[in-house]
């Protein structure tokens, strides 16, 4: 019913373009992305295999993929997504499917239909998103949901924007609303919760240029969390059928975002203080912690160094973490690094990780790295290559009472075609 009011009140047969000329790069989410046109077909096979497929067209973009893994334990990963983009004078609309399944000792599925859409009038632009879960968690079905509408007053000065957000989880929906102005570089926004017994503001300013970031913001108050954006396959977590809500007394952070050419760097930072955060407990069963004051650092590098034969790519994330009490599997240090090197038709990648010791369920679990490595020879638009999982064959405890498998191999061909 909302988007039918939406349509009747904002269609235009003949609208003018949005009127951003007026507003400073970047613009604070206005257009859609655009799409890339190709096709990517790759497989590998050996002791861990998969298979992925990714086509995208004009209006078309269609995607699947399976992989079995044994890291530590045997898991199997299967997703597949599907949009088609519907293009007319002042609508856009792009619906799709999504579809997700993790079976280790359990069995997570999900099914998750969903739109977006843009419509443009003489003075607004109405920017839109929701997306339907349907869970199915130890032979329980679950449904969650989640939107977003977001206007903006491209006409006016100083380019109002006004959103309006929330989540169904818990047969309960938790709207929010947030209000947003965009004076030159600067961007003020401002919103809470809708309907709820503990104050829960949200403030955030960022000033951006096209190649500078600098972003700040406070919030305090109630936090819910969808399935969908909690879920992480990499963990050996026991999910609930309903996230219990967090709640907030005071978090602060900031961060700071710089590119040059080829080269991206980002510094972030926050502190907060929880009265309720949810944490793994006993049973790798979802609990709570109370009272509990958390800081983290983060930093990011990504750099590019093309040259005529020789080409070099490189992703560093560093973080540290620190909690007044133990929080699990979450370690006060952690490095990842993935660089690219290809010379000619040779391509060498790493895949490098580093977690400090941390507490596990019921001990402390050692410090360890892993390295994962590939060499591949690129033909054209196909590429054959060799991947090694755990060069260094570290059988260390990474959760309790689960070990790295050791040193694996695999062999596997991507052929890459743009259209």
């Amino acid at each position: 019913m909302i988007l039918l009011c939406l349509l009747l009140a904002a269609y235009d047969s003949l609208p003018p373009l949005p009127d951003l000329a007026r507003s400073e790069f970047p613009e604070p989410g206005v257009l859609p992305a655009q799409t890339a046109y190709g096709v990517r077909f790759g497989g590998h096979a050996g002791q861990f295999f998969g298979a992925d497929v990714d086509l995208g067209l004009q209006n078309l973009s269609l995607a699947a993929a399976y992989s079995r893994i044994n890291e530590w334990d045997t898991t199997d990963m299967g997703s597949a997504y599907l949009s088609y983009g519907i293009f007319n004078p002042g609508i856009r609309l792009r619906p799709r499917l999504r579809m997700d399944l993790v079976e280790r000792e359990e069995r997570y599925y999900d099914i998750s239909p969903g739109i977006e859409f843009d419509l443009f009038s003489r003075s607004l632009v109405t920017r839109g998103e929701f997306e339907y879960n349907h869970w199915d968690l130890h032979n329980e079905i679950v449904r969650e949901a989640s939107g977003r509408i977001l206007l903006t007053f491209d006409r006016l000065s100083y380019m109002p924007q006004v959103e309006l957000s929330g989540v169904y989880t818990g047969h309960k929906a938790k709207p929010s609303l947030h209000t947003q102005v965009n004076v030159g570089n600067f961007h003020l926004k401002l919103g809470s919760l809708v309907n709820q017994g503990f104050p829960s503001p949200r403030l955030s300013i960022t000033y951006a240029t096209p190649g500078l970031r600098i972003s700040t913001g406070f919030s305090s108050g109630v936090k819910h969390s969808t399935l969908i954006s909690f879920f992480d396959p990499n963990l050996p977590i026991i999910y609930p059928t309903s996230l219990p809500a967090e709640t907030l007394s005071l978090a602060a952070d900031v961060s700071f975002e710089v590119k040059i050419l080829n080269h991206h760097f980002r510094i972030s930072g926050s502190y907060k203080e929880w009265l309720n955060r949810t944490d793994i407990g006993s049973g790798y069963m979802i609990s709570q912690t109370q009272d509990i004051k958390e800081s983290n650092l983060r930093l990011s590098a990504r750099n590019t160094i093309p040259m005529k034969e020789i080409h070099f790519s490189n992703s560093l994330h560093l973080e540290y973490s620190n909690s007044d009490s133990a929080l699990t599997f979450i370690p006060d240090y952690s490095i990842t690094d993935t660089l690219i090197a290809a010379f000619g038709i040779v391509e060498l990648s790493a895949d490098t990780r580093f977690l400090s010791e941390r507490s596990g369920l019921e001990k402390s679990l050692p410090a360890y790295y892993t390295v994962n490595t590939s060499l591949g020879l690129r033909i054209s638009f196909a590429k054959l290559y060799l991947a090694i999982n755990n060069l260094t064959n570290n059988r260390s405890e990474i959760y309790d009472d689960y070990f790295l498998t050791g040193r694996q191999y695999a062999g596997g061909i991507v052929i890459n075609q743009r259209l």
